[in-house]
């Protein structure tokens, strides 16, 4: 892997890994980060947080509309069987 996260661990960062604390890593990467970069971020997660709600409000719709339809297809099956017998 040339860099990156996976399974929780950081790669491709050598031999800083080892010689710098966690913290030190993260202070140096919010210093180098402006104000503007901030405010990006937290407009964008602001929208995608957005989205992920309509999505799941839009899923429990769906959920509940194939339950309601579901349970009618259930009832016309079984009167469709009684009337076979």
């Amino acid at each position: 892997m040339a860099g990156g996260v996976k399974k929780g661990r950081v790669y491709g960062l050598g031999a800083q890994a080892s010689s710098s604390h966690p913290s030190t890593l993260l202070s140096r990467a919010s210093t180098s980060q402006t104000s503007e970069e901030m405010e990006a971020m937290r407009k964008e997660i602001s929208k995608l947080t957005e989205r992920i709600q309509t999505s799941e409000a839009n899923y429990a719709k769906v959920q509940k509309f194939m339950k309601k339809h579901m349970a009618k297809s259930d009832d016309s099956e079984k009167e469709t069987d009684s009337d076979e017998e």
